[in-house]
């Protein structure tokens, strides 16, 4: 499935955990893809889906980790956070598919 990002199309997959770097997901902001551990409860599934598109939003919005305040932080994420679901409005139900869906096989 894909999902919409800061402009950019990532490809969101499950994985075998054992492909992942002890983590239950990761980004790959040169192959707009983000990939998440099979078999993980839904809850904590979604949690990281969120974190790993809260990782591409840091990215795209040129944040450094030290110069930043957090205010601006903030700021930014909840801005690009609210951009990714603007977005995805059509895909959102997809994703909810693809949480309960998660013992199919890609």
């Amino acid at each position: 499935m894909k999902l919409e990002i800061a402009g950019k199309a990532f490809e969101l997959a499950r994985v075998p955990a054992r492909q992942l770097d002890d983590c239950n997901g990761q980004v790959d902001l040169d192959a707009l893809r983000i990939e998440i551990a099979s078999g993980l409860h839904p809850d904590k599934e979604a949690d990281t889906v969120l974190h790993e598109v809260l990782h591409a939003l840091w990215d795209a919005y040129g944040l450094r980790e030290k110069k930043d305040s957090e205010e601006r932080i903030v700021t930014a994420l909840a801005a690009g956070l609210l951009n990714v679901l603007k977005a995805n409005n059509n895909t959102m139900p997809q994703f909810m598919r693809f949480k309960q869906g998660r013992k199919r096989k890609n």
